[in-house]
């Protein structure tokens, strides 16, 4: 029954989220606070899903009590991701930044003592509680049969923009970021269909393809916000561009981005090729 198997895709997902919340308290990890993000992401396509279902569901104020968590574990993530990224290009070319390094894990120590400082509280447990009422109450006034219909026509909706958008064989980079997103919502929108719905879709090759067009986003995001990362720390620091180590990073971190840039259209390609087969 769509209802009972939705449901239950929402306490996997909210119980992971908290086991998550709890052991990036603990310790600020590079693990919990990757997959607590994620979970969170989940989470927003299912509140997404329960607003396709049900009109009447206010999807911005139920879910923001995740939001808060999101937003005060986001700088902590980012600086995370830069270090990782940062170890990547030493291991490849031998370049030392040292000074950008401690700007880095300074930003770190700063994020986790925000993520803290907003865990002080407690965790929402009572107010998910009542959000989780929220949700049930909204799947269950509407008619199995139109939940699942709703639930497809959401799906098919996404993935005919996304489509509309990796059609585009040159595609602006200033438009990538929203096509990174919608493709995170797709992706975790199949699986919910999938597992709750039991939608009637080739799902194995499409998620897969979905995952090589996320990733291949994803990296290219994370390219193009270490450069812009890089510019803070000369800034704050009133060092120039020209200055090494960081002419020599700048420039490493410039040709990364293009070539991950360069590899979309091919990404783009296989994907339409597999969703509209």
């Amino acid at each position: 029954m769509p209802h009972n198997n939705l449901m239950n895709i929402y306490h996997v997902r909210a119980a992971s989220i908290m086991a998550n919340y709890l052991k990036a308290l603990e310790t600020g990890g590079h693990d919990p606070v990757h997959d607590l993000r994620v979970d969170l992401k989940r989470m927003r396509a299912f509140f997404n899903l329960a607003a396709a279902v049900n009109g009447d569901f206010d999807m911005k104020d139920r879910f923001k009590h995740y939001r808060r968590i999101a937003k005060n574990t986001g700088m902590l993530r980012d600086a995370q991701v830069q270090q990782v990224m940062l170890d990547e290009v030493e291991k490849a070319t031998g370049i030392a930044a040292g000074e950008y390094r401690l700007f880095l894990e300074g930003r770190e120590r700063e994020g986790f003592e925000v993520f803290r400082a907003f865990a002080a509280g407690g965790y929402p447990s009572g107010k998910l509680e009542r959000t989780e009422s929220a949700v049930r109450r909204a799947l269950n006034e509407i008619e199995e049969q139109l939940v699942r219909s709703n639930a497809e026509n959401r799906f098919l909706s996404l993935k005919g923009d996304l489509m509309a958008r990796t059609i585009d064989r040159n595609p602006r980079p200033e438009t990538l970021h929203e096509t990174r997103k919608l493709a995170k919502e797709t992706h975790y929108m199949m699986e919910i269909i999938r597992d709750g719905i039991g939608f009637d879709f080739s799902c194995e090759p499409f998620l897969e393809a979905i995952k090589l067009l996320h990733r291949a986003l994803g990296a290219w995001h994370d390219s193009d916000v270490s450069i812009a990362h890089l510019d803070e720390f000369l800034g704050v620091q009133g060092i120039a561009r020209s200055t090494e180590p960081y002419a020599a990073l700048a420039a490493h971190l410039a040709g990364n981005r293009q070539a991950l840039y360069d590899s979309i259209p091919a990404v783009f390609a296989a994907f339409t090729d597999t969703a509209g087969a």
